[in-house]
């Protein structure tokens, strides 16, 4: 079952310009804007499409080959802890109540 976009793409698209631009323009790393991405996004997400949507931020992985079980890792690992740190993190926008199974 293929689920339903959010938004259009073309919205999403013409978001993530804006909000990279206004990035860009005072010079931020944007390779590391996860944060900035996620609060703006979701308020985009809540003013204009009325989406329940919330930036959330913390320890994440990534499965990236299911094959070989390879993850990619935004986290620490301490005292075999999984930990997220002010350098080791990522935030994105999430949507309580939705879910879905790949």
């Amino acid at each position: 079952m293929k689920a339903k976009p959010l938004i259009p793409l073309l919205d999403y698209l013409r978001i993530h310009s804006v909000i990279r631009s206004v990035l860009d323009s005072v010079d931020a790393r944007t390779a590391h804007a996860c944060m900035f991405f996620s609060v703006a996004g979701s308020a985009i997400l809540r003013e204009f499409y009325k989406k329940d949507a919330r930036p959330v931020a913390g320890a994440a992985f990534l499965l990236v080959d299911e094959q070989r079980r390879n993850a990619m890792s935004f986290a620490t690992l301490t005292d075999g802890q999984v930990q997220s740190t002010d350098t080791s993190f990522h935030a994105l926008v999430n949507r309580p109540g939705f879910s879905r199974h790949l």
